[in-house]
């Protein structure tokens, strides 16, 4: 049961959390010659960097808390002498969570060239 609710969690977390990066750096984007001289950009884009990594980071803690889950899960079974070997749901999900913290890199990097590009826009407007 527990299980179920962090696959659901997590994947409910993946789509909303997609959705509004991708959307907040194509904003950026679309916006950029109009951004691109503002006054403190670099702040923003700091901050949006900072909110985009603890993503990642995020995906992470929840596949390192599954592992500890996993290890839990086995020692108990152990004790009461069941085999461990259907413990594949806590690898799904660990794989699964990593496959979106990659796709929130992916975002990350893609910020870092919005970023790049936004401080090229400024230095040939200068």
């Amino acid at each position: 049961m527990f299980l179920t609710i962090v696959a659901q969690t997590t994947m409910t977390w993946w789509v909303s959390s997609m959705v509004f990066c991708v959307t907040m750096v194509g904003t950026f984007w679309w916006f950029r010659a109009a951004i691109a001289n503002l006054p403190g950009l670099n702040y923003v884009c700091a901050l949006v960097f900072a909110f985009l990594i603890s993503f990642p980071i995020y995906a992470l803690w929840i596949v390192y808390s599954t592992d500890r889950l996993e290890q839990e899960a086995k020692g108990i079974a152990g004790l009461l002498k069941v085999p461990t070997e259907h413990f594949f749901e806590y690898r799904g999900i660990k794989i699964a969570v990593l496959i979106g913290a990659i796709n929130f890199f992916l975002v990350v990097v893609v910020w870092c060239y919005v970023w790049f590009l936004l401080n090229e826009l400024r230095t040939v407007a200068s």
